[in-house]
């Protein structure tokens, strides 16, 4: 590299950014308008014409270049510095050019295949099948000279003299298919008779079909039609054992003529095949036996920190107040007791073991009293709930509404 060039090279790497793109923009437009028609006049006129002209399109648009900036513009469109090298030709560029021009091209490889494949498929059935089939038949007369002349070399390589008429007897019994076996005709005789023959290519496929089919009966019967032929059978058992749960249970007329009525009902469910309505009926009765065989007694709450009662005001009531103890249900030996509670706020039902009973103020004053002597409450006890009875028996004034939130 001379003085010149390495010159060049320096100022280039020390140049600005944007003299570096004002020489850029300089080649562009040498390239891209009519000033590349002057590459074709003289050399030494060609450099001294593009400076002018292109002194003359920057200054029509304000825009300032100087003549460094201009002269290195000339210089990189003489040496195509700015211009876009492709990569080498080679196999990939040559696939990849495929690739990307396949919706060129693509169509018309397919039809000419398609054409091509159509007319090797009609040359195939129109020429050369029939030109096989020609050269391979071969006349009827040369055919049985042909086999004449074969069986008497057979014969006669085995010692076996036999006259030209019995062979020709022998050619035409084969022409017409004389000794031929001949089956039986179609029939329900031959059919068996070919399946017991034939037996042991599709026996055990059948067999294991059969088989197949019969476990799958089995199962069928077993675990859905069974159920489904047991349930009437079992729903009568159940509403049977639930009504007399609830009969050992209790000796209320009324809750023992409920239970008959929820067993009437769904024994007559059972008849009409409504099984749901009369797994319904074997619910209600069990949670009647249930409910029935609990025993508890109701305390006011009156643990430390703890609230033990509150009162509100009602929703279609402003500014009345109701009163509520906050209870909880006990069994004798003093375990919470979860107990199915219906809401007088929403009418939503939930199975709790606390709950706020709604009382008279008289009551709910007489607790708040009571706990504000020492921080307990000596009389908790508010209710009752004994084997055999539903509703608890309540020694408060009360009718029996809760609530669930408060």
């Amino acid at each position: 590299m001379n003085a010149t060039a390495k010159e060049v090279v320096v100022k280039e790497k020390d140049a600005p950014l944007d003299e570096l793109m004002l020489a850029m923009d300089v080649v562009d437009t040498l390239r891209h308008r009519e000033l590349v028609l002057e590459r074709e006049v003289e050399a030494e006129d060609r450099d001294a014409r593009l400076l002018d002209r292109l002194r003359e399109i920057y200054t029509s648009q304000g825009i300032a270049v100087t003549d460094e900036v201009l002269e290195q513009g000339v210089r990189a469109l003489r040496e195509d510095r700015f211009v876009y090298q492709g990569p080498e030709p080679s196999f990939g560029r040559t696939l990849a050019t495929l690739y990307v021009t396949r919706g060129r091209w693509g169509k018309w490889a397919f039809a000419v295949l398609g054409l091509v494949a159509g007319l090797a498929l009609a040359y195939q059935l129109s020429v050369r099948g029939p030109a096989l089939r020609a050269a391979t038949e071969v006349p009827a007369e040369d055919r049985d000279a042909r086999l004449l002349e074969r069986l008497r070399e057979i014969y006669t390589a085995q010692g076996i003299v036999v006259t030209d008429e019995v062979l020709q007897q022998g050619v035409r019994a084969l022409r017409e298919d004389r000794f031929v076996y001949q089956g039986p005709e179609p029939g329900l005789g031959r059919t068996l008779a070919t399946l017991y023959v034939t037996r042991g290519r599709w026996g055990k496929w059948v067999g294991g079909a059969v088989a197949l089919v019969a476990v799958a009966a089995i199962g069928f019967q077993v675990f859905v039609r069974g159920p489904a032929m047991r349930e009437p059978t079992d729903l009568v058992h159940d509403l049977m054992g639930a009504h007399q749960g609830v009969v050992v249970s209790t000796n209320d007329e009324t809750v023992l003529g409920n239970a008959q009525a929820i067993f009437a009902g769904g024994a007559a469910a059972v008849d009409q095949h409504d099984y749901a309505a009369a797994r319904s009926s074997v619910g209600e009765l069990r949670d009647l036996s249930y409910r029935l065989q609990q025993q508890y007694e109701l305390h006011i709450v009156s643990k430390p920190g703890q609230e033990s009662g509150f009162w509100m005001e009602p929703n279609d009531n402003p500014g009345a107040r109701s009163y509520y103890l906050v209870v909880e249900a006990l069994d004798p030996q003093g375990n919470a007791v979860r107990v199915r509670v219906r809401s007088e706020q929403d009418s939503a039902t939930r199975v709790v073991s606390t709950w706020a009973l709604h009382v008279d103020k008289q009551d709910f004053d007489r607790a708040v009293a009571d706990k504000r002597d020492d921080g307990i409450i000596q009389n908790d006890v508010v209710g009752l709930k004994r084997r055999g009875e539903l509703e608890p028996t309540y020694s408060v004034q009360t009718n029996g509404g809760a609530i669930l939130k408060w």
